[in-house]
C-alpha cells in the first residue's frame, strides 16, 4: 500500500539523516568509495551553472551566478574622478566585498565599516 511504502521510505530517510549527523566521515566515505557524490552525481560530474548578467539595475555591471545550491551576486560600480596635477599617472581603485554572516562565523553582519 502507499502508506506502507511512505512509512518505509520515511524510516529509511530518518536513519540516513541520523547516520549522516552522527558519523559524517563514514557517511561521506561510503560515497567516495563508490565514486558518487551525496546528490547522486558521479565524481567527475559538475553541477549545473547558470550566469545572468545585468541583474543589478543600480550597478554599472553585474551578474548572478548559480552553481547547484550556491548563489553568487556580483555588482560593479565605476566612478571617474580628477587626478591631482602632480601625479597624473596615478589613480585609486577601491574594492568592497560584502559577505553574509552565514559564510563564516567570524563575519560581522552588514556592509564593511
Amino acid at each position: 500500500s502507499r502508506s506502507a511504502h511512505t512509512y518505509t521510505w520515511l524510516c529509511s530517510h530518518v536513519r540516513t539523516m541520523d547516520f549522516r549527523s552522527l558519523q559524517p566521515s563514514q557517511y561521506l566515505s561510503q560515497f567516495l568509495e563508490n565514486g558518487v557524490r551525496t546528490d547522486g552525481r558521479v565524481s567527475s560530474a559538475s553541477r549545473k551553472i547558470t550566469v545572468n548578467s545585468g541583474s543589478v539595475s543600480t550597478a554599472d555591471g553585474s551578474a548572478l551566478i548559480r552553481m547547484g545550491g550556491t548563489v553568487v551576486m556580483c555588482g560593479v560600480k565605476a566612478e571617474l574622478s580628477s587626478l591631482p596635477p602632480d601625479s597624473p599617472n596615478q589613480g585609486v581603485i577601491v574594492c568592497n566585498v560584502e559577505l553574509p554572516p552565514c559564510c563564516s562565523p567570524g563575519l560581522p553582519p552588514g556592509p564593511p565599516p
